[in-house]
């Protein structure tokens, strides 16, 4: 089944005249920009292998293929344990290169790491060092759309968080791209052009299959930030009452009246909360999670099916762009319509 990757872009159309007096109206889109993990893989596919890799590196790669069908090994994983010495065999290094025992924290090697190979590590080699715990990908990346068909089990969990605040792009057309993001939890969208009838549009998004009864899109989001998103009005109460898990909403510096959230959980949070903007949505989480704990002792919930998720976390739109590929940013489509030279336009 074929995936689009998820754009949230804005046509920039600019206007030129030719010498005939024609009007040229040309609009940029912006081009698909690889990820540096791709550049990467070809390097290393065109050099020999010093050492003859390990069966189980062979099949984690071939597997790393299906990221979204490996549930089907139940709670079977592979082993891991740190070398005893650097000249043992290292499965982990033998995937990632990048790694570093010596410099457990460092995340920079991750950029070169295919995310369906990470997303394959993370299902099927316990227990893994906690750097990979979270991998950081651009919303348009090629494989965003497959990650999210990974299916949360009792014995795993892959949560994504979205932090897209003072992005332009996210208003009321392109909000609804969002849906595609099953595994959705948390989401900042705080002062963007967003009005009430796009959060009305993302709830759309929300289906049930009535054969089978699966869902899709963002069932699982907990956590929305819409500070001073100066459209969205009180209308909006209405809206995220569709989303059935959703317990924390950041509404500051909105035009909703705080009279319009009255029996609901959806009220204005008082100054000192540590579950809204400025705190990092990662911590909102877990500290929503601490609460939930504290309120039943004896039961403590669950935030996701598994205590310590992997994250899937998205702050930017696009790869970055190389220095040749930033003189090919942008492929051009030219109206060339005859207008009049001088026509008014309002």
């Amino acid at each position: 089944m074929s995936r689009q990757p998820i754009l949230l872009w804005k046509p920039n159309r600019t206007r030129a005249t030719d010498d005939a007096g024609t009007d040229i109206s040309k609009y940029e889109f912006p081009v698909n920009i690889p990820g540096p993990y791709e550049e990467v893989s070809k390097l290393t596919a065109s050099k020999p292998s010093t050492y003859v890799p390990s069966l189980r590196a062979l099949c984690i790669r071939q597997l790393a293929t299906y990221p979204d069908q490996l549930d089907w090994l139940g709670t079977f994983r592979v082993y891991y344990e740190k070398p005893k010495s650097p000249s043992d065999y290292d499965l982990v290094r033998s995937l990632v290169p990048g790694y570093s025992h010596e410099n457990p924290n460092e995340t920079s090697f991750l950029k070169a790491v295919d995310p369906r190979l990470w997303a394959a590590m993370i299902q099927i080699i316990s227990p893994l060092p906690d750097v990979f715990r979270s991998y950081d990908i651009p919303l348009s990346d090629t494989h965003v759309p497959l990650l999210q068909q990974i299916p949360s089990t009792s014995d795993f969990s892959l949560i994504t968080i979205v932090q897209l605040y003072g992005r332009k792009e996210v208003d009321d057309d392109t909000i609804d791209q969002l849906g595609a993001l099953h595994s959705l939890v948390a989401l900042d969208v705080g002062r963007t052009p967003l009005s009430s009838w796009g959060i009305e549009r993302l709830s759309y998004t929300l289906l049930t299959d009535g054969l089978t009864g699966s869902r899709r899109g963002p069932w699982s989001l907990r956590v929305l930030y819409l500070w001073d998103c100066m459209f969205i009005e009180s209308s909006v109460i209405k809206a995220l009452s569709k989303f059935p898990l959703l317990s924390v909403v950041d509404l500051r510096g909105t035009k909703c009246k705080p009279s319009s959230a009255q029996g609901t959980c959806f009220g204005l949070p008082p100054q000192d909360s540590e579950l809204y903007h400025p705190t990092p949505l990662s911590t909102s989480l877990h500290n929503l999670s601490a609460l939930a704990a504290k309120a039943d002792p004896g039961h403590p919930s669950r935030l996701f099916s598994h205590p310590k998720p992997y994250i899937l976390h998205i702050t930017t739109l696009h790869h970055a762009a190389t220095k040749a590929e930033s003189d090919h940013k942008y492929s051009v489509i030219r109206d060339q319509t005859p207008t009049l030279r001088n026509r008014a336009i309002f």
